[in-house]
């Protein structure tokens, strides 16, 4: 995925490329048992929510909505910036 020719990135974008990078680490050192585990989706926005908390109060970042197995789940959409 080629980020600097986009504006935004969706969380599940940035799932994504979170967890290739940990995959990466864990290979290059034998998969040693004591790196980071692949993150979950959940876990992102438990993430985004806590660390832009003040943005989601002002209106400034909002939650959107992904459908996947006929179910809607939520996931947001970010600035690269």
């Amino acid at each position: 995925m080629e980020l600097t020719n986009k504006d935004t990135i969706t969380s599940l974008e940035l799932l994504e490329q979170i967890n290739f990078f940990r995959k990466k680490e864990r290979f290059e050192n034998q998969n040693d048992s004591r790196l980071l585990k692949d993150c979950l989706h959940d876990s992102l926005l438990k993430i985004i929510r806590d660390e832009f908390e003040e943005e989601i109060s002002l209106g400034e970042l909002n939650e959107s909505t992904y459908k996947s197995r006929g179910k809607e789940y939520p996931m947001f959409i970010l600035t690269i910036s």
